[in-house]
């Protein structure tokens, strides 16, 4: 007899013949288990096999050994205060229970051993034990236990049949295939992936007003840096700093639109205007310039005017006409050189922005120091001096010391208005400002323009070889290089990204509008991921359109709302140090609560598109024009004022054909009633030379 204290075994009801006989065997059937359960510690999952009676059994069966009966020990009343609850059996709290002997796993028979309890058939429904099968639902196998699939016998043919009831089990890592014993790998739990649409007719199409920003392998793996001149038309100079087969930098300069910025001129001060701080100024062309009295050196001023009507001035162009504008003026002198920038009439020496290392600084200022400076003049060190030697900046300086010379002595002699020095032609200004030591080759595909280019390189770095080749190929520069679609595209109002996302450019008066959108692109888990991974690349396909474009003035970005500040803070730094390439002079706010990002840039030349472009005379630069509903409209309200106001007069409608066709079919009892009402005669003519949206009306009185 075993101990009271030691830990109770529980068994199944055991099948006897004489119950055989007399009542029917159960047929007992398993239920499938949830394939990820976390199992309950000390339990094994080979254990976790509730049965249920409802449904018969398949014909694969497991026999299980009896067990012989025992006696029933005598239960003592429980009390409350010394008995603790352990895994749904109560014990006394002072007494630990004893370890039960488990023999090898080899040894056992067919029962299920866990936590020294002995079965010969899983445990039945029961209203104490359902705790502990939910235990061992949860529960994993621990090292060294018996996996229930040891515990699975199959008939063999000749055996006598088992006396216990046949039990099938079905293993919780395994499912039975009916169509055979060989049981089936469970299935993977797979997240649904979207499927992709096949892409329709519309969006497989570009747009006209759509520019597609592509991201091929031969663009991410050629990143040697050229510089392409396109000079083989008269009418037109073009200049493309290219990556690989991607469009960095362009500039172009047409003879039909002259680039004045950096000339210098001897003027002559027309106007003053002490509500504007400014002066209007006389330098030769037919707008007159627009001085500010802030960009008058001390020494030229006169009183509390600052300037005199009549006097002359010498001024520099700092922004070219546009639109209805004049060109901007300046007192303040600047030479540009390859290294150096020379300001005469002030008194300090500068270093650029980009060279941020203060090592790099002191040693630039301590090296220009040491050479001989004329006075009375300021210089600015360029980034391209970062890397130059001592008799490099001396050249330079030299050059640009011969050259002021040369403009004061000039302008001693001219009769103002007159042009005193004219900047150079847009291919020499870009290899002056673009051509660095990362540059590997320079093509130029006219004869003369590459004899040119030549002879200047030659004069402002002697000590230098650079690779200057003239391209003579039958098929052009610019298309072998993949730079004319892209030159193209500068016109279209619609980026469209590689990821799907789309830039939209709206420029108005007052700024440019940049709008953000997702569009098609839904690679990321959720909203948030997909703005940030958007605008992350549209910052930096933001800051190479603003460089291309040249777009200047006040710009406001609207990108794709962002909940986390760190995402904010993610974007603004992408978008800064994309812009860190771009010559020009910007500035950038923080993104704002309502998710827009404002900034300022400098314009440095004229916006390619205005060169390209002229004003529509059909919509007037609006982009839209009046449907023919809403003209039959106005036509017949305009009609109704002049017939009322040229009584027995003939009125003539001019309408376009689509128009015309409307004002006919569908407004002709309203012109009846008009002619008996006034006494007019109303002529509705089409004509063909009217396009959609125009029309005019004419008046011819009798005599």
């Amino acid at each position: 007899m075993k101990e009271q204290n030691e830990t109770p075994e529980y068994s199944a009801p055991i099948a006897h013949p004489e119950a055989e006989a007399s009542e029917p065997k159960p047929r007992l059937t398993t239920r499938r288990l949830p394939a990820k359960k976390k199992a309950a510690p000390g339990l094994s999952a080979d254990s976790q096999l509730p049965l249920t009676a409802e449904t018969p059994m398949d014909e694969e069966k497991v026999a299980l050994s009896p067990v012989k009966p025992r006696r029933r020990r005598t239960k003592k009343p429980k009390d409350p205060e010394d008995m603790t609850t352990t895994a749904g059996l109560q014990r006394p709290a002072t007494e630990q229970p004893a370890e039960p002997a488990v023999p090898p796993a080899e040894t056992l028979p067919a029962t299920i051993t866990s936590m020294g309890y002995e079965s010969t058939t899983p445990p039945l429904p029961g209203t104490g034990r359902r705790k502990r099968r939910r235990r061992r639902r949860s529960r994993k196998p621990q090292a060294g236990e018996p996996s229930t699939a040891s515990l699975v016998e199959r008939p063999v043919a000749g055996d006598s049949e088992p006396t216990t009831p046949n039990i099938e089990i079905a293993l919780k890592s395994e499912h039975v295939d009916e169509r055979g014993d060989q049981p089936e790998k469970p299935r993977k739990r797979r997240r649904k992936r979207r499927a992709k649409k096949p892409a329709d007719s519309e969006s497989s199409t570009t747009p006209d007003n759509e520019t597609v920003v592509s991201a091929e392998p031969d663009l991410a793996l050629d990143t040697t840096k050229r510089i392409l001149i396109h000079a083989r038309f008269a009418e037109e100079q073009r200049v493309a700093i290219v990556e690989g087969n991607r469009l960095l930098d362009f500039y172009a300069e047409s003879s039909s639109r002259i680039h004045l910025k950096g000339n210098i001129y001897k003027g002559i001060v027309e106007g003053l205007a002490p509500s504007l701080q400014a002066a209007f100024v006389d330098f030769g062309r037919k707008k007159r310039g627009f001085l500010q009295f802030r960009e008058v050196m001390p020494e030229l001023r006169r009183g509390e005017n600052i300037l005199e009507e009549g006097q002359e001035i010498l001024v520099q162009v700092e922004q070219d006409e546009r639109d209805a504008k004049g060109a901007s003026l300046t007192t303040f002198v600047s030479l540009p050189g390859r290294y150096i920038v020379m300001l005469p009439g002030q008194q300090k020496v500068g270093i650029s922005r980009k060279i941020e290392g203060r090592e790099d600084r002191d040693r630039l200022k301590e090296t220009f120091n040491a050479l001989k400076l004329p006075k009375g003049v300021g210089f600015i060190l360029r980034t391209a001096c970062g890397d130059s030697l001592n008799e490099e900046l001396d050249r330079d300086l030299q050059y640009l010391a011969k050259l002021w010379s040369r403009i004061t002595a000039d302008a001693k002699r001219a009769k103002a208005p007159k042009l005193v020095y004219q900047e150079q032609s847009v291919t020499m200004r870009a290899l002056r400002d673009y051509l660095t030591s990362d540059t590997s080759e320079i093509l130029i595909d006219d004869a003369e323009a590459f004899k040119t280019t030549k002879s200047f390189l030659q004069k402002i770095m002697p000590w230098r070889t650079v690779n200057v080749a003239h391209y003579a190929e039958k098929e052009p520069l610019f298309t072998v290089f993949g730079v004319e679609k892209q030159v193209a595209d500068l016109v279209n109002s619609r980026v469209k990204l590689p990821s799907g996302g789309t830039i939209v450019f709206d420029k108005a008066e007052a700024l440019t509008a940049i709008d953000v959108n997702s569009g098609k692109s839904h690679k990321e888990d959720n909203i948030e991921d997909t703005a940030l991974s958007t605008n992350l690349e549209a910052a930096e396909e933001i800051a190479r359109q603003l460089r291309l474009r040249d777009i200047g003035g006040l710009v406001v970005i609207d990108f794709i709302d962002m909940r986390s500040g760190r995402n904010r803070t993610l974007v603004e730094t992408r978008l800064k140090d994309s812009l860190s390439a771009d010559k020009a002079s910007i500035e950038v706010l923080p993104i704002s609560r309502f998710g827009l990002l404002e900034m300022t840039r400098e314009r440095l030349r004229p916006a390619y598109a205005a060169a390209m472009w002229r004003t529509c005379q059909v919509c007037s630069g609006r982009g839209t024009v009046y449907s023919d509903d809403h003209v039959v409209l106005n036509a017949l309200r305009e009609l109704h004022a002049l017939a009322e106001s040229n009584p027995g007069s003939t009125i003539r409608c001019h309408l376009p054909v689509e128009s015309a066709n409307i004002m006919s079919n569908t407004k002709r009892s309203e012109l009846a009633a008009l002619e008996h009402q006034q006494q007019v005669t109303v002529q509705i003519i089409a004509e063909q030379s009217l396009h959609q949206g125009q029309y005019s009306l004419e008046v011819k009185k009798q005599k």
